[in-house]
Formats: structure tokens, sequence, C-alpha cells
């Protein structure tokens, strides 16, 4: 069997995104890879990225990996730890008082603030 993958990394994308972005190192003669969350599959593939979508923002992940090919299964990673990012910081708007500030029925009038 392959060797165990090494340099796993888990990195919240931007805020709002609902994304970790996980990444590890190839391994020599492997042909895919298994990336769990936990103890669920939520990857299996070639490449030695995935983006991991629709998370709740502030949620844990726990993410390991293991190197596949004919001959067997590598023993899966260290786990490491990320978080969802979080959802984005809203502006602090104040408005002031509405002008004008009375109106006529049936006249069309624009208010500002």
């Amino acid at each position: 069997p392959p060797a165990t993958p090494t340099g796993l990394t888990g990195t919240p994308a931007a805020c709002g995104t609902g994304t970790i972005n996980v990444t590890w190192n190839t391994v020599s003669g492997a042909t895919t890879y298994d990336l769990r969350d936990g103890a669920t599959v939520i990857y299996t593939g070639a490449t030695a990225s995935y983006s991991h979508t629709g998370l709740v923002a502030g949620s844990s992940h726990s993410y390991t990996v293991r190197a596949n090919n004919a001959a067997g299964s590598s023993a899966y990673s260290g786990a490491v730890a990320a978080t969802a990012p979080s959802s984005c910081a809203q502006p602090d708007l104040t408005a002031a008082a509405p002008t004008p500030s009375s109106a006529t029925v049936g006249t069309p009038l624009t208010f500002s603030s």
C-alpha cells in the first residue's frame, strides 16, 4: 500500500462562504485519496485537495486522509481541525431623520435620509 499522506491542512475560505479548503501532500504511487470529516468519508478522488462547501458558519470539522492504490490503503493521517468561516460582519449604518417629514396623499414624493 502507499504511504500515509502528510501535510494535511484545513483553511477556512472567505467569510460567509461556508467553505473550508483542505489540502495534503501527494503520495508516490497513490491513485486515489479518501478524505474524512470525523468518521464520514466526504471525498474520494485523485487530487490532493478538496473544498468542503455548504458548512454552517462557526462549525467545527476534523479531517483525516489516506492514500489508496491497487495494493491497498494507507493508514489515515493524524487529524487536523478547522472551523468554518463566520458570517461576514454587516456595516454599522445609522440613518438621520427622513426629509421631508410629511406627505400629501396622491402626490409622488421622494424621501431621503
